[in-house]
């Protein structure tokens, strides 16, 4: 696939050049999301790692565009990518670079004009993937070290209820009707998967003892 090398100038740096940008290949892609015009976005991990977007075409997705964040520096790379029906695009970060004590991770919020909010960021925070609801009302994003989960508010940019030390916290997933299921990884190396409440704190166990 090719590049687009229409990119904004304050994204250039002395590492981030324009061979940087426009490298025609998958750097260690991690994510992926299709929005309601079929355009793909892909997210890749690690050192280096882009938001990609591209085109649908009837003769295969051959043109894809970077994506540039701010904030984000070359040692993030990206661990997750999503986007709800109005096209607001979510993406979730680590810091990776080789060597570093202080590790940090983010989430991310684009609106369709553009406008970049960071919902959460932490030292040591490693953040699951985010889910959220097709209107793109409601995001939900949980943190593997501190094993909490978030709900929030997209238009008002607010926390709006959480749960904590939910032990082995991987993933998340919030359904049409607006149930969060969320998936834990268990000592014995065994998955469940639950329904979690944050309004009475309720957990329900869908399966248990998963391989």
């Amino acid at each position: 696939f090719q590049i687009n090398d229409a990119i904004p100038a304050w994204a250039f740096g002395l590492q981030r050049t324009l061979e940087f940008w426009t490298q025609p290949s998958f750097r260690r892609p991690a994510s992926l999301a299709f929005d309601h015009s079929g355009k793909l976005y892909v997210a890749e991990a690690g050192q280096g790692g882009r938001l990609l977007a591209f085109e649908p075409m009837s003769d295969g997705l051959k043109m894809a565009r970077v994506i540039p964040t701010p904030w984000i520096e070359i040692s993030y790379g990206y661990t997750s990518v999503a986007v709800d029906d109005k096209g607001r695009l979510y993406a979730t970060s680590q810091e990776s670079e080789a060597g570093t004590i202080l590790s940090f991770g983010s989430v991310i919020v684009r609106e369709p004009d553009g406008v970049w909010w960071m919902v959460d960021y932490g030292p040591f925070a490693e953040f699951s993937n985010v889910s959220m609801d097709p209107a793109g009302h409601t995001l939900v994003v949980g943190e593997y070290r501190g094993a909490d989960i978030s709900w929030y508010d997209t238009e008002r940019q607010v926390e709006v209820a959480s749960m904590r030390h939910l032990d082995g916290l991987r993933h998340t997933a919030l359904l049409a009707d607006g149930t969060t299921l969320v998936s834990l990884a268990r000592a014995d190396n065994s998955w469940s998967l639950l329904e979690v409440d944050p309004l009475n704190s309720t957990v329900l166990e869908w399966a248990v003892g998963l391989t």
